[in-house]
């Protein structure tokens, strides 16, 4: 088996161990701090803001939140497995199994305990990490918030260097793939309302424990799901994306100069017959990052304050000038896929 492993290995360039090995430390990194962000800042205070987490949390009173975290992820690793396959499976392996792991040391040992007294001092913690003092309004309330803020950040960054490895956390997530695969359902859609069931399950089972303290920490979860969900627009979709200008001016000419020599960027000349004028028009299309965009706007607005101008935010950008654009998000499986079909083809 060693042996295999080896040669697989050597079937590979250098540049594609490194972007292998690359793609595995953002697996990991992000399944770390995820996990960090739900065993310190979410669990303890339980808020619940969906995913796997949000399940236990739900269930703590009957079982420890680290043990659902077991049962849930592997549980839904075997749906996925069962009914979107292998490949797509192998591509949540490394946070299934490293997230409940790292729970589990986080809630066990005194961690996160550590860091939950840092941020109220006269916090209780039991032996799965969960305050067992509840607290007033007034007491914790700050707390809760900035608690939740946090929490919802952590789980979003971790969210989204897993999906820049290539990998996916799982969990509730595999539902959705599931749900899209057989019933057609946006992707989008289906993780909205699965995570939506699961704070508001939250909510209800708060009004039913009568419970100011929990009720807030419902409320709070709401936040931080929307915190998490910017932070995975912020970091993934942005970090993919860039803004792409239509321009129609008659000075088209001084917007290809500006983009060939200040910018440093290529771009592409469209003819195009003015619907009211029918006059020829030249459109001068240019992408450039998100980071440009204030530079652009002013550029347009002092080469020609009247052209008409059209600005588009695109979702993913490859090729000369930017990223080269990667396969799928399980190209490192695919990677070794096909590392591993050529060293065989070549015996």
């Amino acid at each position: 088996m060693v042996e295999k492993v080896r040669n697989w290995f050597n079937g590979l360039t250098k540049e594609q161990v490194l972007k292998f090995l690359w793609h595995i430390f953002l697996v990991v990194l992000g399944t770390f701090i995820l996990s960090f962000g739900s065993g310190v800042f979410l669990v303890p205070f339980s808020i619940v803001s969906g995913g796997v987490t949000g399940i236990g949390i739900l269930l703590s009173d009957f079982i420890p939140v680290d043990i659902s975290a077991y049962i849930f992820s592997w549980g839904l690793f075997l749906l996925g497995l069962i009914f979107l396959g292998v490949k797509f499976s192998l591509t949540t392996l490394l946070s299934t199994i490293i997230y409940p792991v790292m729970l589990s040391i986080l809630l066990r040992t005194n961690i996160a305990s550590s860091i939950v007294q840092l941020i109220e001092p006269e916090a209780i913690l039991s032996a799965t990490g969960e305050i067992t003092n509840i607290f007033s309004i007034e007491d914790i309330n700050g707390t809760l918030l900035i608690c939740g803020i946090v929490g919802g950040a952590c789980v979003g960054i971790g969210c989204s260097l897993t999906f820049l490895g290539g990998g996916s956390t799982g969990g509730v997530d595999i539902l959705s793939f599931i749900f899209n695969k057989f019933f057609g359902i946006k992707q989008s859609l289906l993780f909205f309302l699965f995570d939506a069931s699961i704070v508001g399950a939250g909510l209800i089972v708060d009004i039913v424990h009568g419970s100011s303290f929990r009720f807030l920490a419902g409320l709070v979860g709401i936040v931080s799901a929307f915190i998490c969900s910017f932070m995975v627009d912020l970091v993934y979709v942005s970090s993919q994306g860039a803004y792409m200008v239509d321009i129609i001016s008659d000075n088209y000419e001084a917007f290809i100069n500006y983009s060939n020599k200040e910018l440093n960027r290529g771009c592409t000349i469209f003819e195009g017959t003015g619907g009211y004028t029918n006059e020829p028009k030249k459109i001068v299309r240019i992408v450039f990052n998100r980071r440009e965009l204030t530079k652009v706007k002013d550029a347009i607005a002092k080469i020609d304050s009247k052209a008409f101008v059209t600005f588009t935010q695109t979702m993913l950008v490859g090729g000369e000038g930017f990223s080269k654009l990667q396969e799928s998000r399980s190209n490192a499986i695919k990677t070794l896929q096909k590392s591993i079909k050529k060293h065989k083809n070549d015996k």
